[in-house]
Formats: structure tokens, C-alpha cells, sequence
């Protein structure tokens, strides 16, 4: 009890420094995941020496090397020092997908894709659209989704077992424990939405170029 305890102090004074950063709420949903161990690893934006304190202080490890791109200014952030070095020193989308939890059968269904030169959150964002244009009402869970599913078809209400219990998983701590960010990732959702429907048909476009048998 003292461990789970202590595990929800860090991610409340996580969510603290998160706010006072003013982070965008999937930047802070990660972040505060990883420090509660639900999530091994978050990818965040360089950060500043005084939240490296902060989180060293939570009994945070932090790297801030990213091997696929050292120019990219990121900071890995998670409860074990061998998951983050297993983060920072990936080589490529799969080793990197896997220290950041996401589930297998995603990681190795978008590293099939980036190998063929197809961007898989463009697929994902074309299947979005279709589902909203059909009038399907999208799920409460999908602001929890930090990757792209290895299956999605939201107009059949068809998602991957795997992304919707990751998804679901994360959506039960967060609402019981932080229902600001709760509330702030959905309003999030809200808002990507409605910049995708704006765009729909540059996405659709898109999709006709890299997707062309779809």
C-alpha cells in the first residue's frame, strides 16, 4: 500500500509541474502515466533542468538521448532506468514503439507501413473523417490512444482489442484520479476533430496518393 501510494503522490505533483508548464494534454497524460507505472516510458519535449529535478526527486529516470534523431530536442521519462535507456537508444519504429508500451501487434503493424513509405496516422486520420461523415459518434476512450491501432475501422465500430484496452486501461486511472486532465484531454479530442473535418479534404487527397488502393 505504501508503493501505490506513493506512486499516486508523484503523478498528482507530476500533473502539478504539467500544468504549471502549461503542456498540451496528451504530453501531460504521458507524462503522468509514466509516473504512475501504468505507462513504462514518455517521450516529452526537452525539459528544463528544473523539472529533471522535480521528477529525480519523484524517483523519475530521465535520458535525454534520442538515437533515431540526435537533433530532436526530447527528454525519456520513466519509473526504470533500463526501460528509458531501452527508449533513448532505439533504432528504429519498432524497437521504439515497444519501450514505449505500445501494444505489439500496433508497433509492428506501423513499422510495416513506414517501410512502405506510408504514413499511418494519415490512415488513421482518413478513417476518422469517414467515420464522422457517416454520423458514427466516436468513443470516450480514443482520447486515450497514443498510437495508431494495427486495426481501425470506427464506422463498423472495429478497433484493435489490444489499442482499446490500452486505451481504456488509462482512461479508468486518469478519470478516477485526475479528472482535470480527464476533462482536458476530451476537450482536446474535441478540438483535433474538428481541425481534421477542416482539413478532410486535403486528407482525403493525401490518401488517394499514399493509400491508393483504399
Amino acid at each position: 500500500m505504501i508503493f501505490l501510494s506513493s506512486k499516486h503522490n508523484s503523478a498528482v505533483q507530476i500533473s502539478a509541474m504539467a500544468e504549471k508548464k502549461q503542456l498540451c494534454p496528451p504530453d501531460e497524460r504521458d507524462l503522468y502515466l509514466a509516473a504512475a507505472g501504468i505507462k513504462p516510458v514518455a517521450l516529452q519535449r526537452r525539459l528544463a533542468r528544473e523539472d529533471l529535478r522535480t521528477l529525480k526527486r519523484l524517483g523519475m529516470k530521465t535520458d535525454i538521448t534520442y538515437a533515431m534523431y540526435p537533433n530532436l530536442e526530447v527528454t525519456f521519462v520513466g519509473r526504470s532506468r533500463a526501460g528509458v535507456s531501452l527508449a533513448s537508444h532505439a533504432l528504429n519504429d519498432y524497437e521504439l514503439g515497444h519501450a514505449l508500451g505500445y501494444p505489439g501487434d500496433a508497433v509492428l503493424r506501423y513499422s510495416q507501413l513506414t517501410s512502405q513509405g506510408k504514413p499511418p496516422a494519415l490512415a488513421y486520420q482518413h478513417d476518422i473523417i469517414m467515420a464522422l461523415e457517416n454520423g458514427v459518434q466516436l468513443p470516450s476512450w480514443l482520447a486515450y490512444v497514443n498510437h495508431v491501432p494495427s486495426e481501425y475501422n470506427l464506422k463498423k465500430g472495429r478497433v484493435a482489442q489490444s489499442s482499446e484496452e490500452h486505451a481504456r486501461i488509462a482512461m479508468g486511472y486518469t478519470v478516477r484520479d485526475n479528472y482535470r486532465l480527464a476533462c482536458s484531454l476530451h476537450a482536446y479530442l474535441s478540438d483535433r476533430v474538428s481541425r481534421l473535418m477542416a482539413n478532410a479534404e486535403n486528407i482525403k487527397q493525401l490518401m488517394r496518393i499514399h493509400y491508393p488502393t483504399r
